[in-house]
């Protein structure tokens, strides 16, 4: 993101939207406390163990087709799988 961190993103859409669920899926342990200070979901550290990241999407998503009314409005990724 050109200028702003992914926390920073969620800081800004928890002023306005207080519901969403919000999944962090990074590469860095960096930011963890930010999200749960923006009462993250869940956050996914990306490794090399393909399958385990796989299991931990698969998770998430399983959660919001269960719950159709609460597909998340935003994934943030500090880098590209």
């Amino acid at each position: 993101m050109d200028g702003m961190t992914g926390a920073e993103a969620i800081k800004n859409i928890r002023e306005t939207d207080k519901v969403t669920r919000i999944v962090f899926l990074t590469t860095s342990n960096d930011h963890v406390f930010d999200a749960f200070n923006v009462h993250a979901y869940q956050y996914i550290l990306k490794t090399p163990d393909n399958d385990s990241l796989k299991e931990s999407i698969y998770k998430v998503l399983n959660l919001f087709v269960s719950t159709p009314y609460n597909l998340p409005s935003c994934i943030c990724s500090s880098a590209h799988l």
